[in-house]
Protein backbone atom coordinates (compact mmCIF):
# COMPACT_ATOMS: atom_id res chain seq x y z
CA UNK A 1 0.00 0.00 0.00
CA UNK A 2 2.90 2.53 1.76
CA UNK A 3 4.95 1.58 -2.31
CA UNK A 4 1.51 2.03 -3.96
CA UNK A 5 0.82 5.81 -2.49
CA UNK A 6 4.54 6.12 -3.25
CA UNK A 7 4.74 5.28 -7.09
CA UNK A 8 1.30 7.50 -7.30
CA UNK A 9 2.59 10.81 -5.63
CA UNK A 10 5.70 9.82 -7.90
CA UNK A 11 4.44 9.96 -10.63
CA UNK A 12 2.13 13.36 -9.72
CA UNK A 13 6.00 14.80 -8.66
CA UNK A 14 7.83 13.84 -11.97
CA UNK A 15 4.43 14.95 -13.45
CA UNK A 16 4.77 18.85 -12.03
CA UNK A 17 8.60 18.69 -12.75
CA UNK A 18 8.13 18.01 -16.63
CA UNK A 19 5.66 20.56 -17.12
CA UNK A 20 7.33 22.87 -14.48
CA UNK A 21 4.23 23.53 -12.71
CA UNK A 22 2.93 22.86 -9.08
CA UNK A 23 2.13 19.30 -8.42
CA UNK A 24 -1.12 18.06 -10.36
CA UNK A 25 -3.19 16.79 -7.32
CA UNK A 26 -6.86 17.86 -8.90
CA UNK A 27 -6.41 17.16 -13.18
CA UNK A 28 -9.25 17.27 -15.65
CA UNK A 29 -8.98 15.30 -19.02
CA UNK A 30 -11.46 15.54 -21.93
CA UNK A 31 -12.37 13.52 -24.77
CA UNK A 32 -14.67 14.21 -27.44
CA UNK A 33 -16.83 11.57 -29.64
CA UNK A 34 -19.01 11.38 -32.40
CA UNK A 35 -20.52 8.78 -34.71
CA UNK A 36 -19.42 9.09 -38.11
CA UNK A 37 -19.16 12.79 -38.07
CA UNK A 38 -22.62 13.43 -36.61
CA UNK A 39 -24.21 14.20 -32.71
CA UNK A 40 -20.80 15.24 -31.14
CA UNK A 41 -21.03 14.50 -27.31
CA UNK A 42 -17.87 15.69 -25.11
CA UNK A 43 -16.53 13.67 -21.58
CA UNK A 44 -14.58 15.13 -19.10
CA UNK A 45 -12.76 13.31 -16.09
CA UNK A 46 -11.57 14.49 -12.69
CA UNK A 47 -8.60 12.46 -11.21
CA UNK A 48 -7.40 13.82 -7.59
CA UNK A 49 -4.60 12.41 -5.89
CA UNK A 50 -4.31 10.15 -9.26
CA UNK A 51 -7.46 8.14 -8.51
CA UNK A 52 -10.80 8.33 -10.81
CA UNK A 53 -12.99 10.73 -9.04
CA UNK A 54 -16.03 9.51 -10.66
CA UNK A 55 -18.67 11.61 -8.49
CA UNK A 56 -16.92 14.67 -10.55
CA UNK A 57 -17.30 12.97 -14.36
CA UNK A 58 -19.24 15.29 -16.42
CA UNK A 59 -20.86 14.57 -20.02
CA UNK A 60 -21.79 17.33 -23.04
CA UNK A 61 -23.78 16.68 -25.63
CA UNK A 62 -22.33 19.78 -28.23
CA UNK A 63 -24.18 22.03 -30.43
CA UNK A 64 -24.47 20.31 -33.62
CA UNK A 65 -22.97 23.25 -36.13
CA UNK A 66 -19.48 22.08 -34.47
CA UNK A 67 -17.39 21.22 -37.75
CA UNK A 68 -14.85 19.01 -35.50
CA UNK A 69 -12.87 18.26 -32.99
CA UNK A 70 -11.29 21.61 -32.22
CA UNK A 71 -14.91 23.14 -32.44
CA UNK A 72 -15.90 20.60 -29.21
CA UNK A 73 -12.88 21.27 -27.72
CA UNK A 74 -13.57 24.81 -27.52
CA UNK A 75 -17.19 24.35 -26.33
CA UNK A 76 -16.37 21.47 -23.73
CA UNK A 77 -13.98 23.82 -22.12
CA UNK A 78 -15.88 27.22 -22.03
CA UNK A 79 -19.20 25.49 -20.50
CA UNK A 80 -16.88 24.03 -17.82
CA UNK A 81 -14.97 26.78 -17.04
CA UNK A 82 -17.17 29.40 -17.17
CA UNK A 83 -19.14 26.93 -14.92
CA UNK A 84 -16.82 27.19 -12.38
CA UNK A 85 -15.99 30.67 -12.30
CA UNK A 86 -19.96 31.31 -12.50
CA UNK A 87 -19.43 28.72 -9.18
CA UNK A 88 -16.78 30.24 -7.54
CA UNK A 89 -15.43 26.77 -7.42
CA UNK A 90 -12.30 25.01 -7.16
CA UNK A 91 -10.33 25.67 -10.33
CA UNK A 92 -8.05 22.29 -11.37
CA UNK A 93 -4.41 22.21 -10.84
CA UNK A 94 -3.78 20.70 -14.82
CA UNK A 95 -6.30 20.64 -17.50
CA UNK A 96 -5.48 17.43 -19.94
CA UNK A 97 -6.84 17.53 -23.57
CA UNK A 98 -6.49 15.08 -25.89
CA UNK A 99 -4.98 15.88 -29.19
CA UNK A 100 -1.90 17.37 -30.67
CA UNK A 101 -0.86 21.33 -31.35
CA UNK A 102 -4.16 22.52 -32.63
CA UNK A 103 -6.24 21.01 -29.69
CA UNK A 104 -3.94 22.42 -26.95
CA UNK A 105 -3.85 25.92 -28.73
CA UNK A 106 -7.98 25.59 -28.85
CA UNK A 107 -7.63 25.07 -25.10
CA UNK A 108 -4.97 27.44 -24.19
CA UNK A 109 -6.84 30.21 -25.83
CA UNK A 110 -10.54 29.42 -24.24
CA UNK A 111 -9.04 29.75 -20.97
CA UNK A 112 -7.38 32.86 -22.18
CA UNK A 113 -10.90 34.40 -23.20
CA UNK A 114 -12.08 33.59 -19.56
CA UNK A 115 -8.86 34.85 -18.15
CA UNK A 116 -8.07 31.91 -16.54
CA UNK A 117 -4.43 30.69 -15.95
CA UNK A 118 -4.54 26.94 -15.57
CA UNK A 119 -1.78 24.88 -16.58
CA UNK A 120 -2.63 22.96 -20.11
CA UNK A 121 -0.82 20.36 -21.53
CA UNK A 122 -1.83 17.97 -24.83
CA UNK A 123 -1.33 14.05 -24.66
CA UNK A 124 -0.72 12.67 -27.94
CA UNK A 125 -1.06 8.89 -29.23
CA UNK A 126 1.08 6.92 -31.40
CA UNK A 127 -0.26 5.84 -35.00
CA UNK A 128 -1.65 2.59 -33.20
CA UNK A 129 -3.79 4.89 -30.48
CA UNK A 130 -1.33 4.33 -27.21
CA UNK A 131 -0.62 7.08 -25.27
CA UNK A 132 2.94 8.74 -26.28
CA UNK A 133 4.13 11.94 -25.36
CA UNK A 134 3.07 15.01 -23.85
CA UNK A 135 2.90 18.90 -24.93
CA UNK A 136 3.55 21.25 -23.10
CA UNK A 137 1.94 24.64 -23.21
CA UNK A 138 4.90 26.43 -24.81
CA UNK A 139 4.69 23.84 -27.14
CA UNK A 140 7.42 21.49 -26.46
CA UNK A 141 6.98 17.51 -27.01
CA UNK A 142 8.30 15.36 -23.67
CA UNK A 143 8.85 12.37 -23.51
CA UNK A 144 6.86 10.62 -21.19
CA UNK A 145 8.53 6.66 -22.23
CA UNK A 146 11.18 7.76 -19.34
CA UNK A 147 9.62 7.06 -16.70
CA UNK A 148 7.14 4.77 -16.33
CA UNK A 149 5.16 5.64 -13.44
CA UNK A 150 4.23 9.06 -15.63
CA UNK A 151 3.38 7.04 -18.55
CA UNK A 152 1.33 4.79 -16.58
CA UNK A 153 -1.02 7.53 -14.63
CA UNK A 154 -1.01 9.19 -17.52
CA UNK A 155 -2.23 6.41 -20.18
CA UNK A 156 -4.69 5.57 -17.21
CA UNK A 157 -6.28 8.67 -17.53
CA UNK A 158 -6.61 9.21 -21.43
CA UNK A 159 -8.03 5.40 -21.46
CA UNK A 160 -10.76 6.74 -18.55
CA UNK A 161 -11.43 9.47 -20.28
CA UNK A 162 -12.25 7.67 -23.81
CA UNK A 163 -13.97 4.94 -22.30
CA UNK A 164 -16.41 7.56 -20.58
CA UNK A 165 -16.56 9.96 -23.81
CA UNK A 166 -17.90 6.49 -26.28
CA UNK A 167 -19.94 5.02 -23.60
CA UNK A 168 -21.73 8.25 -23.00
CA UNK A 169 -22.40 8.68 -26.56
CA UNK A 170 -22.99 5.13 -26.98
CA UNK A 171 -25.43 5.30 -24.75
CA UNK A 172 -27.75 8.06 -26.39
CA UNK A 173 -27.72 6.21 -29.51
CA UNK A 174 -29.15 2.97 -27.38
CA UNK A 175 -31.87 5.25 -26.11
CA UNK A 176 -32.42 6.67 -29.80
CA UNK A 177 -32.39 10.28 -28.63
CA UNK A 178 -31.35 11.14 -32.13
CA UNK A 179 -34.88 9.20 -33.22
CA UNK A 180 -36.76 11.81 -31.42
CA UNK A 181 -37.43 14.88 -34.21
CA UNK A 182 -38.09 11.50 -36.82
CA UNK A 183 -40.96 10.54 -34.28
CA UNK A 184 -42.60 14.36 -34.74
CA UNK A 185 -42.91 14.60 -38.76
CA UNK A 186 -46.64 13.44 -39.78
CA UNK A 187 -46.14 10.28 -41.95
CA UNK A 188 -43.24 8.54 -40.27
CA UNK A 189 -43.68 5.31 -38.50
CA UNK A 190 -41.39 2.69 -37.05
CA UNK A 191 -40.81 1.15 -40.48
CA UNK A 192 -39.73 4.21 -42.07
CA UNK A 193 -37.48 5.73 -38.98
CA UNK A 194 -35.58 2.02 -39.07
CA UNK A 195 -35.18 2.66 -42.47
CA UNK A 196 -33.47 5.75 -42.65
CA UNK A 197 -31.27 5.71 -39.07
CA UNK A 198 -30.08 1.68 -40.63
CA UNK A 199 -29.00 4.07 -43.86
CA UNK A 200 -27.82 7.44 -42.56
CA UNK A 201 -27.15 6.77 -38.95
CA UNK A 202 -27.25 10.11 -37.95
CA UNK A 203 -29.52 13.01 -38.40
CA UNK A 204 -26.71 14.95 -39.24
CA UNK A 205 -26.07 12.69 -42.09
CA UNK A 206 -29.99 12.78 -42.91
CA UNK A 207 -29.79 16.47 -43.38
CA UNK A 208 -26.84 16.18 -45.64
CA UNK A 209 -29.44 14.15 -48.09
CA UNK A 210 -31.07 15.02 -51.11
CA UNK A 211 -34.89 13.95 -51.97
CA UNK A 212 -33.62 11.23 -54.23
CA UNK A 213 -31.20 9.44 -51.65
CA UNK A 214 -34.87 9.57 -49.35
CA UNK A 215 -37.04 8.15 -52.32
CA UNK A 216 -34.53 5.26 -52.82
CA UNK A 217 -35.33 3.73 -49.67
CA UNK A 218 -39.34 4.03 -50.82
CA UNK A 219 -40.19 6.95 -49.11
CA UNK A 220 -43.29 8.53 -50.82
CA UNK A 221 -41.66 12.14 -52.05
CA UNK A 222 -44.22 14.14 -49.76
CA UNK A 223 -43.23 12.39 -46.73
CA UNK A 224 -39.38 12.56 -48.09
CA UNK A 225 -39.87 16.38 -48.60
CA UNK A 226 -41.86 16.85 -44.88
CA UNK A 227 -38.08 14.71 -43.74
CA UNK A 228 -35.94 17.29 -45.35
CA UNK A 229 -37.60 20.25 -44.40
CA UNK A 230 -38.21 19.26 -40.13
CA UNK A 231 -34.62 17.98 -40.33
CA UNK A 232 -33.57 21.48 -41.97
CA UNK A 233 -35.62 23.77 -39.60
CA UNK A 234 -34.02 21.51 -36.48
CA UNK A 235 -30.71 21.47 -35.23
CA UNK A 236 -30.25 20.23 -31.34
CA UNK A 237 -30.27 22.70 -28.66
Amino acid sequence: EEKASERTFGALDSLADMLNIPVPYHIEAFDNSHFQGGERTGAMVVFKNARPSKRDYRKYRLSSTNKGDVDDMEEVLYRRYRRLLMEDAKLPDLVLVDGGIHQLNTALSTLQSLALDIPVAGVVKSKNHKTDRLIASDMSEIDIGTDKHVFALLARIQEEAHRFAVDYHKNLRQKGVYATVLDTIEGVGEKTKKKLLERFKTLENMRRADLEALKALRIPETTARRILDTLAKTSRR
